[in-house]
């Protein structure tokens, strides 16, 4: 047995070099292969600055330049609570419950302006203008009878506003 391991010992020491060279190789080979699943996308970052996007499946990338960041494009959710005033100054606790999906053909415009923090950056500040602007525009009984007549118009107005920007609004839920 001590005969093998010195064996082995005086073939790393003989051939360091391409020992060396071989682990480089090999590290390299391991780190260049990512998948991205099915239901996302790649966001590909050459040394910090967006580079392309990828699709589903097996891919190489340059693993010490580049990064992938894999995003949902099927349907996320954002759920918040708001407390809003009614026309007649009465304080309303809102939580409401967006679906949402990051539109493929948008996210490069998307990720450009916003990164990862496109929740917290876009679609939560807009969500409470909307809802601001719409809840102060009508008594407190009206909002509690509107129901879903209220909700769908809520729906539209986000949807008017985030179509454009690369995000489709699916449906809200919003509880007083």
């Amino acid at each position: 047995m001590d005969k093998q391991l010195d064996d082995l010992y005086s073939f790393i020491v003989d051939n360091t070099p391409f020992v060396f060279l071989f682990s480089i190789v090999l590290f390299l080979a391991f780190t260049s292969i990512y998948v991205v699943e099915p239901g996302f996308r790649g966001i590909i970052y050459r040394s910090g600055e967006f580079k392309s996007i990828s699709g589903p499946g097996i891919h190489v990338k340059f693993s010490i330049f580049d990064s992938v960041v894999p995003v949902s494009i099927s349907s996320q959710k954002i759920i918040d609570s708001y407390f809003l005033l009614s026309k007649d100054k009465q304080s309303i606790r809102a939580k409401i419950v967006v679906n949402y999906a990051l539109n493929p053909l948008r996210l490069r415009e998307i990720f450009l302006k916003y990164y990862l923090a496109y929740e917290q950056r876009a679609l939560k500040p807009q969500i409470l203008i909307v809802l601001k602007s719409r809840v102060g525009q009508f008594t407190f009984d009206e909002i509690i009878k509107g129901g879903d007549g209220f909700n769908d118009m809520i729906l539209e107005e986000l949807q008017g506003v985030f179509n454009s920007q690369g995000f489709d609004i699916e449906s809200i839920q919003i509880k007083y």
